[in-house]
């Protein structure tokens, strides 16, 4: 841990805060996620899902790459690759609609993360525009913690794991029974907020979520809600609801062209068997020419030091991943020493003398001796934790660059606002 020295506070969630630090060797600035639960043994952390996606997913352009993982006295820092700002951040306070090449620009890297982590036998399970990273215009999926795998452990899955907002209908109405298709809903819903500014489904809970999806894709048919109610466990699906035709949501894309209504169309379905994969989401008309232009572009090897890390030398078996992005490199936070003038006609070691000196010259009414005690008692008498003056010299081997390991609490950020997310 000494080789990172924190700047600031990014931002802090329910299991994690995530601080700005950089690298004291190479200056490298890096997102450092701290977790907030202590473990015990290296196993556990090895144990942990988002510990095992990164390792095994990070190296893709469009997924979150992993640097470094820290553990000391029961705490686990994982250290990233530091992004610009989240999709939310960089539409919340728009005034105007994003231009569509954008948006499709976006969406071509979601899905291209997506198909490649269910290629992988994983799903994310909490996709949202929090969790979606900007650096310029690239766009990166992060925050794996949430993450399951699909052929290991089947369902039933938690059943409260997704942000409200983006669940699929599959998470509301069964009790954990849901898969990958889960996140082909929430990208559509990221899809429809980027393109509108707007939220499509802001449920204030469970039962209003459901509301809120059937009054504008319209109530789902006999067919769907026998399946749901098919399956074990109490959950929503066995509640009876009211047939309504649905308002729809074309009239608020009406600046949008007919490929990208026709892609939100497609992936809004009730039925998860019958709702596209994210690799058919990739074959749609509108991403035609985005893949042209990606299958011009050179293919390089990435270099990674991730097989070299001793928390991170297990092999893993998958596919061969694209290429991979060069870590940003800024400048030290230090500022440059300052330029000291050159002195001509002075002897150095002359004038030092001088100083020594000076300070031997005693002075009048104080002998060196009192003046030296009194000194020493000034720093002897020291006030400890409890507001006591103590003899007790502190214990400064915990001061490190993660001062407290990560109990660091930036009074001087300002706190945002707490919304739905």
């Amino acid at each position: 841990m000494q080789n990172y020295r924190i700047l600031s506070k990014k931002g802090e969630g329910t299991f994690s805060r995530v601080m700005v630090g950089v690298s004291v060797q190479t200056h490298v600035r890096y997102a450092i996620k701290c977790m907030k639960k202590k473990f015990e043994s290296l196993e556990d952390i090895n144990k942990l899902a988002e510990i095992q996606a990164l390792r095994r997913l990070s190296r893709h352009p469009h997924i979150i790459r992993l640097h470094d993982v820290l553990y000391e006295g029961r705490r686990l820092a994982v250290v990233l690759e530091l992004m610009d700002m989240n999709l939310y951040e960089a539409i919340k306070d728009r005034r105007t609609f994003v231009p569509e090449q954008q948006i499709i620009s976006w969406m071509y890297q979601l899905f291209q993360a997506l198909a490649y982590m269910h290629g992988n036998n994983l799903f994310h399970r909490d996709v949202k525009p929090e969790n979606l990273l900007l650096l310029g215009h690239t766009l990166k999926l992060g925050d794996l913690g949430s993450c399951s795998s699909i052929g290991t452990v089947g369902p039933p899955f938690t059943e409260y794991i997704s942000t409200r907002w983006y669940r699929a209908p599959e998470c509301l109405l069964t009790s954990g029974f849901y898969g990958s298709k889960m996140d082909i809903w929430a990208a559509a819903c990221v899809l429809y907020e980027v393109a509108t500014l707007k939220p499509l489904f802001p449920g204030k809970n469970e039962l209003d979520q459901i509301h809120k999806i059937h009054s504008i894709l319209g109530t789902p048919s006999d067919h769907i809600l026998s399946q749901f109610r098919s399956l074990p466990g109490e959950h929503l699906g066995h509640i009876s609801f009211q047939p309504t035709k649905g308002s729809g949501f074309k009239h608020h894309l009406n600046h949008c062209s007919t490929q990208l209504v026709t892609l939100l169309t497609s992936t809004l379905i009730y039925d998860p068997v019958n709702r596209p994969t994210a690799h058919q989401c990739l074959q749609s008309p509108i991403f035609s020419k985005l893949e042209q232009i990606q299958s011009k572009s050179p293919n390089v090897k990435a270099v990674s030091d991730l097989d070299k890390h001793p928390l991170l030398s297990q092999s893993t078996t998958c596919v061969s991943p694209p290429v991979s992005e060069s870590p940003r490199y800024s400048q030290p936070d230090v500022p440059p020493l300052p330029n000291i003038p050159t002195i001509t006609g002075i002897d150095m070691p002359k004038l030092i003398r001088v100083d020594k000196l000076k300070a031997r010259q005693p002075v009048f009414g104080k002998s060196a001796r009192d003046i030296g005690l009194a000194n020493q008692r000034r720093r002897s008498n020291m006030v400890d934790r409890n507001g006591k003056i103590t003899n007790r010299r502190p214990n400064l081997s915990k001061f490190r660059n993660f001062t407290q390991i990560y109990r660091i609490d930036l009074q001087a950020d300002k706190k945002e606002p707490l919304t739905h997310r």
